[in-house]
C-alpha cells in the first residue's frame, strides 16, 4: 500500500469528524442521514455518529436504479 491510501482515509475522517462534531454539533439519542452511504466519508460518518450514541441512517444508490438504506445505532459509552 503507498502513502495514497492512508491519506485518503485520514482525509475522510477528518471530514467526517468535523462534519458530525463541529458543524451538526450531533448529540445523543439524535437522528442523522447521511447521503452517499457507500462513500468513504459517509462511512466513517456513520460510525463517528454511533460512536457520539447517535442514530445514523445513509442512504445510497444500489447502482441498478433501486435505492438503499442502512441503519446504525450507538450503544453506551460512546464518545459523546
Amino acid at each position: 500500500m503507498g502513502p495514497v491510501t492512508p491519506a485518503a482515509l485520514a482525509l475522510a475522517g477528518l471530514t467526517a469528524i468535523c462534519t458530525i462534531e463541529d458543524t451538526s454539533k450531533l448529540k445523543a439519542g439524535e437522528t442523522i442521514l447521511i447521503q452517499g452511504g457507500a462513500g468513504g466519508v459517509a462511512t466513517v460518518s456513520a460510525v463517528t455518529a454511533t460512536g457520539f450514541n447517535a442514530t445514523a441512517n445513509a442512504f445510497q444508490n444500489g447502482g441498478t436504479g433501486g435505492y438503499g438504506l442502512s441503519n446504525a445505532t450507538g450503544g453506551a459509552g460512546g464518545c459523546g
